[in-house]
């Protein structure tokens, strides 16, 4: 699959445009996770096998960075494989709206008439898409578990829930918003 497909033209009935998430990326997070979930087993391990003041750390607060390493990046290892074995874009614009599924906290389906704002933002040294919506609170209640926790702390942090990372696109997120700004606001929106 090509890193970028387009069918139509925004405004048409078949436009589409698709962008595939990078199967590279993907294995390189795969492969991090997975070091990452081996250091959590091997400070786990450390810690319950310590000695009475052999460490200058107590091994309660080993065992538990340990487990939080495993926790976490054993999700992003299960998330990253499940992309790879049964892979999905990343993102689809269509002419009813933007699905997102370019992270493990994307938020699936939004229509065009939710969103008021898309623009390319930084966090540190991770660039992305933020996409302003009218409810973020509609977005953040259809979802549940982990992912819930996540668009809210997102929400509360960056005023809305729905973020596209750099990190797995195969294209800048700079083309990408250009696309989405072309197909709310039409091509006056290259001047945006």
């Amino acid at each position: 699959m090509s890193k970028v497909y387009r069918a139509g033209q925004p405004g048409q009935d078949d436009y589409r445009f698709v962008v595939s998430q990078s199967r590279g990326k993907l294995a390189l997070l795969v492969l991090g996770a997975a070091a990452f979930v081996a250091v959590g087993v091997w400070m786990c391990s450390t810690a319950l096998n310590a000695q009475p003041g052999s460490s200058s750390r107590p091994p309660e607060l080993v065992l538990a960075f340990g487990a939080l390493s495993i926790l976490f990046f054993g999700a992003c290892l299960l998330w990253g494989v499940t992309r790879l074995v049964a892979p999905k874009p990343a993102v689809v614009l269509d002419s009813t709206g933007l699905y997102d599924h370019a992270s493990a906290a994307a938020v699936g389906f939004i229509p065009w008439s939710d969103i008021e704002l898309v623009m390319e933002i930084s966090m540190g040294w991770q660039r992305m898409l933020s996409i302003q919506v009218r409810e973020p609170e509609a977005v953040v209640a259809r979802t549940s578990g982990l992912k819930k926790l996540a668009l809210r702390a997102n929400l509360k942090m960056m005023t809305t829930p729905i973020h596209i990372p750099q990190t797995l696109l195969p294209v800048p997120v700079s083309e990408l918003e250009r696309e989405i700004n072309r197909t709310l606001w039409g091509e006056h929106a290259s001047s945006l």
